[in-house]
């Protein structure tokens, strides 16, 4: 079962391509205040949008719903659970190839034991969750666990989970564990940089920067 997320979220970016290795690295970089060593995220090769959320203003393409609201030290907050943010439909995985990158920080859990759900894009807009064998409405799904124990994740500690169907109903699940990625521990009250980097054969997710391992799959990831 998954809840609201509860907690913010800026710099949030989508590509058209798969970044590799040195790019995670430089969009961790360069959110950690590190100046003139990497290509500003604006400017990044094949960026379809991007909202830092940190500057006071709501970028073009992006509605802040319910009572999310804007602060210019900590990103866009989401506190409720009609709080969220809705980006315009944009095409940046129809052939398979995306990133999705973001900061996010989770500061309070609501139901111990659910997942809160990051990010949510799928085909058809008035049908956003579909898991069905036969689905032919890809989709992309990112959780929170909300508890120490992994939200019913077979890993330990605080979880994320990716969930992806593509356009033929493939799909893949993986799980990271924040306890051993981070020295840190546990990502609550701790901000996290995450890159979702997409191929049509293998996924790679970089935490703070660094690869935590690659999932292979199969098939057109179109969504």
């Amino acid at each position: 079962q998954w809840t609201y997320f509860l907690g913010n979220i800026a710099n949030v970016k989508m590509l058209r391509y798969a970044l590799e290795p040195d790019d995670a690295r430089c969009l961790f970089r360069s959110g950690s205040a590190t100046i003139g060593l990497c290509t500003a995220p604006a400017e990044m090769n094949g960026l379809v949008f991007y909202g830092s959320f940190l500057d006071d203003v709501v970028p073009d393409g992006a509605t802040l719903n319910g009572a999310a609201y804007l602060d210019s030290s900590f990103g866009a907050r989401v506190a409720g659970d009609e709080d969220s943010i809705s980006i315009d439909t944009l095409d940046y995985s129809s052939d398979g190839t995306f990133t999705i990158a973001f900061w996010f920080t989770q500061t309070e859990c609501i139901i111990p034991g659910q997942w809160q759900s990051l990010y949510a894009h799928s085909h058809y807009e008035d049908n956003w969750w579909d898991n069905s064998l036969n689905t032919t409405n890809a989709n992309v799904h990112i959780w929170a666990s909300c508890t120490d124990e992994g939200g019913h994740s077979t890993l330990g500690g605080t979880v994320v989970r990716v969930f992806m169907i593509d356009d033929t109903g493939q799909r893949g699940v993986f799980d990271w564990s924040f306890n051993s990625a981070k020295s840190g521990g546990f990502v609550t009250n701790a901000w996290a940089h995450m890159v979702l980097s997409v191929t049509s054969s293998a996924v790679t997710l970089y935490l703070d920067g660094r690869p935590l391992g690659l999932l292979r799959i199969f098939g057109k990831n179109s969504i």
